[in-house]
């Protein structure tokens, strides 16, 4: 039975599961990094990015756990944050052009 993270994004966290190991020689991620690009690959609203606090929620991280994982893909270069607005406590999330080609080969390798 495949899970899903919600109605919209539908990762299909099973099968996520039974591949991290390849996942993790192929591209370097663990599940949560894998799973977190899919998710802004596959969200409804592409154009502005998601917050990360309804990020975290998502794919079952803290917020504190989702800010350093988005720090360690921002380094690579796959997302990049931002800030949003004026609450400097909140910051939105999108995928650069590497990350978008990276998470469409992650959908690709999914059976």
């Amino acid at each position: 039975m495949t899970q899903v993270a919600s109605s919209t994004d539908e990762v299909p966290t099973t099968t996520l599961f039974a591949r991290g190991p390849a996942i993790r020689r192929a591209h370097g991620l663990n599940l949560h990094e894998a799973m977190l690009l899919i998710v802004l690959e596959r969200r409804p609203c592409r154009n502005d990015g998601d917050i990360l606090t309804t990020l975290a929620a998502r794919i079952g991280l803290s917020s504190a756990g989702l800010t350093r994982m988005a720090d360690r893909l921002e380094a690579r270069g796959l997302v990049v944050k931002e800030r949003h607005g004026v609450d400097l406590r909140c910051g939105r999330l999108a995928l650069t052009d590497d990350g978008q080609t990276l998470a469409r080969t992650l959908l690709a390798e999914l059976p």
